[in-house]
């Protein structure tokens, strides 16, 4: 019956909405989630469910808005996700999902929104998020990710916001994230091994960043050698690397 579940959202005898925040919620995602081929939206964020996100959410086509932040899940994100052409919001945020961001997400040519920060996630930003016409805001913040940033991020005429910090990102940032300056976007790499050269592009980052966003690159040293150890301590040397645009040294 219509209106008589709570959270549960129902139109024309069909499951249309579940929406469950805050309410403390354990256990698993059910399989039986991809037996509702009319929901719209799944929003269950702020709880405490654990385990796999199951393959079965493939086959909700209809889906616009998957919200499954800050609970406890674990495992891979779906390989099937890109199967649901129509979604607009992504949010896996503060979960423990590992491996590889999935390289067929350009597939989801609605999407706006795409939440993936604060996971354990590996591997290089897939060449494919590029093709995400439509993107506003992405962000991979507090993920151990690795490899450079995909310049063509850069061209995503409707990005805002792209959150790229506390990664593993090495090598020359884009020049073409400079473009967010179009849009009055933020990009914040903060906390990688980054650098540039680029003088519009270091303003653009120093004036939309939190931090100066040069003192928060950490780079291996140069020549580390031990020259004294004792019983309980070691004494290292090595050779600072200074900054490229500015005077000092990298951590």
């Amino acid at each position: 019956t219509e209106g008589t579940w709570h959270g549960i959202g129902i139109t024309e005898g069909h499951v249309t909405s579940i929406v469950l925040v805050k309410n403390n919620l354990n256990g698993r995602l059910p399989s039986g989630l991809g037996r509702l081929p009319f929901l719209k939206t799944l929003e269950i964020p702020d709880n405490k469910i654990s385990g796999f996100i199951p393959p079965e959410i493939k086959k909700l086509r209809d889906l616009e808005i998957l919200r499954l932040n800050n609970n406890q899940l674990t495992g891979p994100i779906p390989s099937g996700l890109a199967m649901l052409r129509k979604l607009k919001y992504i949010n896996l945020s503060e979960n423990n999902l590992t491996g590889q961001i999935p390289n067929d997400l350009d597939r989801l040519t609605y999407l706006f929104d795409l939440y993936l920060h604060s996971n354990r996630l590996t591997g290089a930003i897939p060449d494919s998020l590029a093709k995400l016409e439509y993107l506003e805001n992405l962000d991979l913040s507090f993920n151990h990710l690795t490899g450079s940033i995909p310049s063509e991020l850069g061209n995503l005429v409707h990005l805002r916001t792209l959150y790229l910090y506390a990664n593993k990102f090495n090598g020359r940032i884009p020049s073409t994230l400079v473009n967010l300056e179009r849009a009055k976007g933020e990009c914040l790499v903060n906390d990688n091994a980054l650098y540039t050269r680029n003088t519009r592009l270091i303003q653009f980052l120093n004036a939309n960043g939190r931090e100066i966003w040069s003192e928060e690159q950490t780079i291996a040293p140069k020549n580390l050698k031990i020259i004294d150890a004792g019983p309980d301590s070691i004494t290292l040397s090595w050779k600072c690397i200074p900054f490229v645009t500015s005077p000092g040294s990298y951590h």
